[in-house]
């Protein structure tokens, strides 16, 4: 099992999902993840549509979950009050989710 975890505070949903998204891909060696769980601030929560769909396009996962969140955890930081999404994928052989 491979999981990774990225985050973007760049203000515009578009451009933060597609970062978190190419990242996220990239270090699971190019693989479509089986399981990915995105949080969003709620700057992002507003357009949770252009978010949920640059995930799909980019990532192709699986499963795609995720929620809106008060503050946001990853690469050993903690948000709160401002921009951001952290996405957290999974490469899981075996695993029927």
């Amino acid at each position: 099992m491979q999981f990774e975890a990225v985050v973007s505070k760049d203000s515009d949903t578009a451009i933060a999902a597609a970062d978190v998204a190419d990242r996220a891909r990239e270090a699971l060696g190019d693989q479509a993840p089986d399981l990915a769980v995105v949080f969003a601030s709620a700057r992002h929560l507003s357009h949770s549509e252009t978010l949920l769909g640059v995930l799909r396009d980019r990532l192709a996962p699986t499963v795609l979950i995720g929620c809106g969140a008060g503050g946001l955890i990853g690469e050993g930081e903690e948000i709160e009050f401002e921009p951001a999404i952290s996405l957290m994928v999974g490469k899981l052989p075996g695993v029927l989710i």
